[in-house]
């Protein structure tokens, strides 16, 4: 889980995932726009959390 002590990186994180939907969605740049700063908000004041989960699918099973 990234938290408030990982700001760096989830600011980094936020900016990346809006960054690869624009390039996918261009018509929709205001609300993707609308939910990074929403999310730069709660990153702001401490009320942002994010799970990132994976599969490795390089991992032996």
């Amino acid at each position: 889980m990234l938290g408030t002590g990982d700001a760096d990186l989830l600011s980094r994180f936020l900016d990346e995932r809006v960054e690869a939907a624009l390039a996918q969605a261009p018509h929709h740049a205001r609300a993707l726009r609308a939910w990074q700063d929403l999310r730069r908000g709660q990153l702001r004041s401490g009320r942002l959390e994010v799970v990132v989960g994976h599969v490795d699918l390089y991992a032996p099973t």
